[in-house]
């Protein structure tokens, strides 16, 4: 039997939908047969603010020690208000906070961005946090077999040409690159960059004018770029 929340076709995480005090309600499209009807199912409400809240962006499945689950981030909430990463099990639908955000030097702070993986870890962007509080690229890792997750630092935004304030989705290549965009910095209007062994390269900086400002997420083309 395939598992239910396994099974869903579609998934979409809507930003503060049916607010329960600074909760969420986290729904899943499910396809009901095979000529594109769906419904959505109600799968976990987040009802207090320790778990988290205000999730922004798509979940990404994982499987790990304990099976599949799906994954994702909330702005806000947590042990610290810094905002979270959870994980729903795609059998139960049970949720856990696998990660608080504390904010300072050493670590994020409000992740609005989705998550991407990379074998068994994950990679996300944060708002905010890192050396110069403008947002930081961070890596999640399993320590052991009990699903406990590490996080780690690769790369805190400066600002300026280097880029500041991530609000949106990486996108990882084969070669192991990982590419995305800032809403600040560059020449004050936003960058697209692309982060490679321990290195960040700013591929474009907005003007403001006819090329854009304030970039949303990449995607890759079907020839991979």
């Amino acid at each position: 039997m395939t598992p239910p929340f396994a099974a869903s076709v579609f998934q979409k995480v809507c930003k503060n939908l049916v607010p329960v005090g600074l909760a969420v309600v986290l729904p899943f499209l499910v396809a009901t047969h095979a000529f594109g009807q769906f419904t959505h199912q109600v799968v976990r409400h987040f009802e207090s603010a320790i778990n988290g809240a205000a999730i922004r962006a798509p979940l990404v499945r994982l499987d790990g020690f304990s099976g599949t689950g799906y994954f994702g981030t909330t702005s806000e909430g947590g042990e610290y208000g810094l905002g979270t990463v959870f994980r729903i099990d795609a059998v139960t639908g049970e949720q856990t906070t696998v990660y608080h955000f504390r904010g300072g030097a050493f670590d994020g702070a409000n992740p609005y961005g989705g998550l991407v993986t990379d074998g068994s870890a994950l990679y996300g962007t944060s708002y905010a946090g890192g050396s110069a509080n403008l947002g930081v690229i961070f890596r999640l890792s399993l320590r052991n077999l009990d699903d406990q997750w590490t996080l780690s630092l690769r790369y805190s935004f400066p600002g300026g040409l280097q880029g500041a304030r991530p609000v949106t989705q990486l996108v990882r290549t084969p070669d192991g690159s990982l590419y995305g965009t800032a809403s600040e910095g560059g020449q004050g209007f936003g960058t697209v960059f692309r982060f490679a062994s321990g290195t960040l390269t700013t591929l474009h900086a907005f003007s403001g004018g006819s090329d854009g400002s304030t970039p949303g997420d990449l995607t890759r083309g079907v020839d991979g770029n």
